[in-house]
């Protein structure tokens, strides 16, 4: 979050030297860089935990849990014979 604040705090100063603003430049590219890369792994983060919802609400149901996993066809049973009944 400090990250942030200095970034935008930096990107608002305007009184610059030339050689300064070079630095700037790329001061300026690095924290849109940083922001937009934070940005896709919120996505992919909300994403992920949306699916996940989703998924466990989906097997909550028993002909989607039927389909999704074979958990409940294998259960109670030894595993040599559970290994062979996969394939």
């Amino acid at each position: 979050m400090d990250r942030f604040f200095k970034c935008s705090r930096h990107m608002s100063n305007k009184r610059h030297s030339i050689v300064k603003s070079t630095t700037r430049n790329q001061s300026d590219k690095q924290c849109k860089l940083s922001e937009d890369v934070s940005r896709v792994l919120r996505n992919i983060v909300l994403s992920l935990l949306v699916i996940t919802i989703l998924s466990q609400m989906l097997l909550r149901f028993d002909l989607v849990r039927q389909h999704a996993t074979s958990a409940e066809r294998l259960e109670g049973m030894p595993f040599k014979q559970g290994v062979r009944a996969l394939h």
